[in-house]
């Protein structure tokens, strides 16, 4: 059975505004910043708000074991690409109830950043 987040972490992620992402390169100190995440069903969800060009963004592609910390918290966690159309678009829509007061919302949909799309779970320390 795969990792999953409880119930719990599940509505903390859906509630809180954002969390940071910590990524590595394999010959350069962590690189650390804020993401927006959403929930759908059962699954976390974050995408790169520069597109492919984020540095966040290239580092979990390379190596897709991370850490996000939420409200203090480092929880480590694995990314993989989302490629299903309609997972893709159920996403979108979450960012664009959630992230509704911000003007940064509409980017989260942009075409260019959809490719972006990571499902993120927890792992083992």
């Amino acid at each position: 059975m795969k990792n999953q987040f409880t119930p719990a972490w599940l509505a903390k992620l859906a509630a809180v505004k954002e969390i940071d992402i910590e990524t590595r390169a394999e010959t350069k100190p962590p690189h650390r910043r804020p993401i927006w995440i959403v929930v759908v069903g059962n699954e976390a969800y974050i995408r790169s708000y520069r597109g492919a060009d984020g540095v966040w963004y290239k580092q979990i592609r390379k190596n897709p074991d991370a850490v996000m910390i939420v409200e203090n918290k480092r929880v480590p966690i694995h990314a993989s690409m989302v490629r299903a159309p309609e997972t893709i678009a159920q996403v979108s829509a979450e960012y664009l109830r959630k992230y509704k007061k911000s003007r940064s919302a509409q980017a989260m949909v942009l075409d260019a950043v959809l490719s972006t799309t990571l499902r993120v779970t927890p792992r083992a320390k």
